[in-house]
């Protein structure tokens, strides 16, 4: 039956019958790609535009919906790119965290500085803003912060902050690259900054969080360039005590409480009964 005063079926009417019938010989439902067509188009031309957090909604409800088709992986995948619907541009920095993705922890935090530092200047060449390369990066699980914190974690230990904990403890003031003093309190700088400790009656307190392996690292130099007895004693007992071995007898002295405790080693493997020194 004709859909018109004219007697004749509409062109586009014909176009789709067709495409129908070639998905069906394709053995393609035609359902299926007609809902995916419809909403890959509302979005195509848009699709530059949307920042990464959109792109990704978008992606996952898509998933979801091909999901209640009975549409595979890879089926839905190739649909996305044949209408370049793709979480990241198929830009450099994108290619280059893919390549460099199974190297990644083989890597020395050297060469990884390196090659972060590379990448940054890609991204300035490419115009990809620093929230598109930390979106990247972080869908390719290649943690910038992990290298940050191995990176100030050993320059650390051959900076001149050793300088400011010494500082510190003589009272006096100065700043490095992640500490700095003014006598009276010892503060950390950059990832996990807060105050390390500061003196109070005389005496050094603690109020660090060691949270991170610099922070670890600070107080470790302070238990053994600062003598024990200018730590406030509750700090000292809640950071640095430790359960040491005495080969005198073949066990371990533990504090606990304030108290000496001794742990032989034939019964550690037991209830670990200890007996209070004299």
């Amino acid at each position: 039956m004709s859909d018109n005063i004219f007697g004749t079926t509409p062109t586009s009417t014909l176009i789709s019958v067709a495409e129908v019938a070639l998905k069906v010989m394709q053995g393609k439902s035609p359902i299926k790609e007609d809902w995916f067509k419809d909403e890959a188009e509302k979005v195509e031309h848009k699709w530059k535009r949307f920042n990464t957090k959109l792109r990704v909604k978008w992606l996952a409800q898509i998933k979801v919906m091909a999901k209640k088709e009975d549409m595979s992986q890879e089926e839905l995948d190739d649909r996305l790119d044949d209408y370049g619907l793709v979480k990241f541009p198929k830009e450099k920095v994108w290619h280059e965290a893919e390549k460099i993705k199974p190297k990644w922890k083989k890597m020395s935090t050297s060469a990884r500085t390196k090659w972060l530092d590379d990448l940054d200047d890609i991204a300035k060449k490419t115009h990809t803003s620093h929230a598109d390369v930390q979106a990247i990066l972080d869908d390719a699980k290649l943690k910038k912060e992990e290298v940050e914190e191995e990176v100030e974690l050993t320059e650390l230990l051959k900076s001149k902050d050793k300088s400011v904990i010494d500082a510190f403890y003589k009272e006096d003031s100065l700043v490095g690259r992640v500490l700095s003093t003014d006598g009276k309190s010892l503060e950390k700088h950059g990832v996990g900054g807060q105050t390390i400790a500061a003196w109070l009656k005389d005496k050094i307190a603690i109020t660090a969080v060691s949270d991170v392996k610099s922070t670890e690292s600070i107080l470790k130099y302070m238990k053994n360039s600062i003598p024990k007895l200018n730590f406030d004693p509750k700090s000292y007992k809640k950071f640095f005590e430790e359960v040491e071995i005495d080969e005198k007898f073949a066990g371990w002295i533990a504090f606990y409480g304030g108290k000496k405790l001794e742990i032989k080693k034939s019964e550690a493997d037991g209830i670990w009964p200890a007996k209070q020194l004299a």
